[in-house]
C-alpha cells in the first residue's frame, strides 16, 4: 500500500489519483499520478461537448514516453505549460520520475536549468546512472 495521502502534495478528495505497477531492473515499481478534479473535469466536459467520449486521461509525460523512440538510456524532458513545467525522466519508454513545477517558482533565467540539474543529480545518484536531457520540441 502506498502512503499516497502522505506523499501527494494535495489533500484527499481534491484529486483524481491512479497508480500503475511496472517492473524494472530493481523489481516492482509503482508509479502514482494525481490531478486536480476541476482541471480533469474541464477537459472531460470540453471533450464530451465535442462529441468525444474519453475513456482515460494521462499526463503529457506518459504520452511522450509512449511515442518517443525507445532507448535504454535515461533522459529528461521539460514540458512547458501555462501554469507549470513538468520535468520527466523517461527510460525504456516509461516515465520513471516526474515533477511539476509552478511557473511562479521559475522566476530567474536559470531556475529551470538548476531544477533539471537537481533532478538529474538525485535520480542519477539513486540509480547510479547518467541522465541526458532532450528538448521538448
Amino acid at each position: 500500500m502506498l502512503p499516497l495521502k502522505f506523499q501527494m502534495p494535495f489533500t484527499p478528495g481534491e484529486t483524481y489519483t491512479d497508480t500503475e505497477t511496472v517492473r524494472d531492473e530493481r523489481g516492482r515499481v509503482v508509479n502514482a499520478v494525481a490531478a486536480r478534479i476541476p482541471i480533469i473535469d474541464a477537459y472531460m466536459t470540453a471533450l464530451q461537448k465535442a462529441g468525444i467520449n474519453p475513456v482515460a486521461m494521462e499526463s503529457y509525460a506518459s504520452s511522450a514516453a509512449r511515442v518517443t523512440l525507445v532507448v535504454p538510456e535515461s533522459y529528461s524532458v521539460a514540458i512547458p505549460c501555462d501554469a507549470s513545467t513538468a520535468i520527466a525522466i523517461i527510460k525504456s519508454g516509461r516515465v520513471r520520475f516526474m515533477r511539476s513545477i509552478p511557473q511562479s517558482h521559475l522566476t530567474t533565467p536559470d531556475a529551470l536549468t538548476n531544477e533539471i540539474k537537481r533532478i538529474h543529480d538525485a535520480y542519477g545518484a539513486e540509480y547510479n546512472l547518467t541522465v541526458k536531457n532532450i528538448p521538448w520540441e
